[in-house]
C-alpha cells in the first residue's frame, strides 16, 4: 500500500449527469419544446406584428416587446416541461422582457430584427443548440437501457450538491490512473465511507451509480499508517 496523489474531476455542468431515464426523457422534451417554439416563432413572425411606438413608448406592440415575448415564451414552455417552474422563474422572465421596453421608434436593432424575414442568426444558433441538446439527452436515455458496467476501487471522497433530491459526487480511485472523474450517487442511496473498497455498477453515459457492493470496509487511519510504515520498511 502506497500513497499517491489522485486528481478528481467534477462534471458540474455535464448535461444528464446523474439523471434517470425518465428524467432524461423529460429534459429532452423540454429542450425540444424550446427549439420548436423558437423555430415556430421565427418562421411565423411577420413585420406587421410590431408597430413603431410613439415618443412616450405607450404601445404594447413595440418591436422589442414582440421579440422578447416570443423568446421568453419559448423558454418558459421549456421550463414548464422540465418541471422547474417557480415564482422566481416569473421574475427572471419579467427581467428578460425589460430590454424590449427601451426599443422605441423606428430605428434600432430591435426594429430591424422585427422586420427581418425568417430566423435571425441568434435564433438559428439557439434552435441548433437546443435541438442538439435534445438529441444528446435522448441518446443518453437510450444508452441507459444497456447493461451497467462494473468498476471497483476505493472511495476517495463524497461531496453533496445543491438540493436534497440531487445526486451527490462520489470520487472513486480505481488504481489505474492519477485522474478520476466523480460518479453520481443518487440522493436516496446511503452514504459510503471514505476509504471503503466498493464494487459499483454504473451507467457511463450519465455516470450514475446503479448499485454498490461492499468489498472491504474502510481501514482506520492508525492501521493505514502502520501498513504504510511496514511496506516502506
Amino acid at each position: 500500500m502506497t500513497w499517491r496523489p489522485v486528481r478528481i474531476r467534477y462534471p458540474r455542468v455535464r448535461p444528464g449527469f446523474g439523471n434517470s431515464t425518465s428524467r432524461l426523457l423529460q429534459l429532452a422534451a423540454a429542450a425540444g419544446v424550446v427549439a420548436v417554439g423558437l423555430c415556430a416563432f421565427a418562421v411565423l413572425r411577420q413585420p406587421d406584428w410590431s408597430v413603431a411606438a410613439d415618443v412616450h413608448g405607450g404601445s404594447l406592440r413595440r418591436p422589442g416587446l414582440v421579440l422578447s415575448a416570443g423568446w421568453v415564451g419559448a423558454a418558459l414552455l421549456g421550463v414548464v416541461v422540465a418541471g422547474k417552474f417557480s415564482r422566481w422563474t416569473l421574475l427572471v422572465a419579467f427581467l428578460a422582457m425589460m430590454p424590449g421596453n427601451f426599443a422605441n421608434g423606428t430605428d434600432g436593432w430591435f426594429s430591424e430584427a422585427a422586420a427581418h424575414k425568417g430566423p435571425l442568426l441568434g435564433e438559428v444558433a439557439a434552435i441548433a443548440a437546443f435541438g442538439a441538446l435534445s438529441a444528446y439527452l435522448l441518446a443518453l436515455a437510450c444508452l441507459e437501457r444497456r447493461e451497467p458496467d462494473t468498476v471497483t476501487g476505493e472511495v476517495l471522497r463524497m461531496e453533496p450538491r445543491r438540493g436534497k433530491e440531487v445526486a451527490r459526487f462520489l470520487a472513486l480511485d480505481e488504481g489505474k490512473t492519477d485522474l478520476t472523474t466523480a460518479w453520481a450517487l443518487p440522493a436516496a442511496s446511503p452514504d459510503i465511507a471514505t476509504g471503503t473498497q466498493v464494487r459499483l455498477r454504473v451507467s457511463r453515459g450519465t455516470r450514475t451509480i446503479r448499485s454498490a457492493e461492499l468489498v472491504r470496509v474502510a481501514m482506520p487511519e492508525g492501521d493505514r499508517v502502520k501498513a504504510l510504515q511496514q511496506n516502506a520498511s
